[in-house]
């Protein structure tokens, strides 16, 4: 109890210090400027915003903090003529320029294999930004195939051959074979861009079926 008395008053004169901390005036940007007037001094965690001339886009954080060490973070943003390379995983570019990128500047992507593209491919560098927004490219799992269990995809999942990440499939049995364990889970996850383990194992029937050619009395 002493210890965690100890640790509580040392949390209590931390958070005093913090009412003390201030920050002086926000420094200056280049081709751009604060949105509100600048004060002489900022309390603690009290936020600041800037934006840029008329034509220039901000590059990096648009909003600082007033910090514990009485500077503001995170550093202030730059106003350029041009855009900011996208950051986009697992995108590949396939036209247009490598950076710096000004305006009117034109990048077109594709998807890395194992990846789908959500968005448009085909982004320009305007005033305000890339316009359209740059995509995304998303996970996704090729059809999925377990022949050797003598497995099918169910009917209602054989006509699409990409799948997103977080799709569930199911299986069934083909003719003439039934299930191993008949409590095995006959579904499978897309995950990342893979699909989870198959449960489900099928072996052949051995019920007798009669000939197609008897006739019932």
């Amino acid at each position: 109890c002493e210890r965690m008395y100890g640790i509580g008053q040392e949390v209590i004169k931390w958070l005093k210090s913090l009412n003390t901390v201030k920050c002086s005036a926000p420094p200056a940007i280049e081709n751009g400027q604060l949105v509100d007037e600048p004060l002489e001094s900022y309390s603690y965690l009290e936020a600041v915003s800037y934006r840029c001339n008329k034509g220039l886009n901000l590059i990096g954080a648009s909003t600082l903090h007033c910090s514990e060490d009485g500077t503001f973070k995170p550093d202030p943003p730059k106003c350029s003529d041009g855009c900011p390379p996208p950051e986009i995983p697992n995108a590949k570019r396939i036209g247009g320029k490598s950076p710096p990128y000004k305006l009117n500047n034109f990048i077109e992507y594709t998807c890395k294999d194992g990846y789908i593209l959500q968005g448009d491919a085909y982004i320009v560098c305007k005033e305000n930004g890339w316009s359209p927004e740059p995509p995304q490219c998303i996970a996704e799992c090729r059809q999925p195939s377990f022949a050797s269990r003598n497995v099918v995809l169910s009917a209602n999942h054989l006509s699409t051959q990409n799948f997103p990440n977080g799709s569930t499939v199911t299986f069934e049995c083909v003719i003439g074979h039934k299930p191993v364990d008949r409590k095995a889970s006959r579904s499978v996850t897309c995950e990342g861009n893979q699909w989870t383990s198959l449960e489900l194992s099928c072996t052949k029937s051995m019920e007798k079926r009669p000939p197609t050619n008897w006739v019932t009395l």
